[in-house]
């Protein structure tokens, strides 16, 4: 029996999933407001972000970051085996690590060949049955409801975090709410219920979206309560996913600010080196 149709009976799921395409791989308050210096609380984040920095400070293009990303190995792929002249013995690949089944996410151990179940890993946690977990069955509903909307036949997983980044971004409206220490953790999960609830909230709020949704796709995504800013440094909320041993900013919030100034900046996958100001964590 091939891997593939080994994995679908673990999975107990028609053959039709995996024909759709449906199995992805890939490798492994005040925030803005304070930045600004604004006095005005209430009023929306255009007018809230950090001064916009000299065109010539402005992180580089998509480009870099994007390459990063869908540089990094694709699990469940393997050099084929040496084959004689002539020979055109069909290459087995097998399939391990992260996998989404439309809007379920499993890990399958690479040892075994099964299922991961009732363990966590890295800090993502795969229930008795094999698919990941937020450990919140509202929240898990609000982020299925999300990736339903975009998993579709030929994307990655690296596809779908710039999808979620995008709709994270433009779907909801700032709102000034909590702001949290630097180092501090713990707040994500029901800054994340309010964001989805109500559609409005602050850094901390479109940080905790994010994070939910990044980790949903089997990115091992970081929440950060931090500083940011040049001469002024105001509290912050982003996420931090390591690509390639490398750790990347992704800050949602910010880039909605700029963009409703008709400012464009880029701050998926940027680089802690290319940063338009510092950022500062615990």
């Amino acid at each position: 029996m091939s891997n593939r149709k080994h994995l679908l009976r673990k999975l107990m799921m028609p053959a039709g999933a995996l024909l759709m395409g449906l199995l992805l791989f890939a490798g492994p308050g005040n925030c803005s407001a304070q930045a600004a210096g604004t006095a005005k609380a209430e009023t929306a984040a255009v007018a809230e972000a950090p001064a916009a920095a000299p065109a010539a400070a402005a992180p580089a293009a998509a480009a870099p970051a994007k390459t990063a990303l869908t540089a990094e190995p694709v699990i469940g792929t393997e050099a084929p085996p040496a084959q004689t002249a002539g020979q055109t013995a069909p290459v087995v690949q097998p399939i391990y690590g992260p996998m989404l089944v439309g809007t379920d996410l499993y890990y399958v151990d690479p040892e075994t060949q099964d299922l991961v179940r009732d363990e966590f890993r890295g800090t993502l946690y795969f229930g008795p049955d094999g698919k990941y977990t937020s450990g919140d069955e509202v929240l898990d509903t609000y982020v299925e409801a999300v990736l339903a909307a975009f998993v579709a036949e030929g994307k990655t997983r690296a596809d779908l975090l710039r999808d979620v980044y995008v709709y994270t971004r433009d779907s909801f409206t700032y709102l000034k709410r909590n702001y949290y220490e630097v180092g501090q953790t713990g707040w994500e999960h029901d800054e994340a219920l309010t964001m989805f609830s109500t559609g409005r909230g602050n850094c901390y709020c479109y940080a905790s979206v994010f994070y939910y949704l990044s980790r949903a796709l089997g990115f091992d995504s970081q929440i950060v309560s931090g500083l940011v800013g040049s001469t002024r440094q105001s509290p912050h909320g982003w996420v931090e996913i390591v690509v390639n041993g490398e750790s990347l900013i992704f800050d949602t919030e910010l880039e909605m600010a700029y963009l409703k100034k008709n400012q464009k900046y880029n701050f998926f996958a940027m680089s802690y080196k290319n940063v338009p100001w510092r950022y500062v964590k615990g």
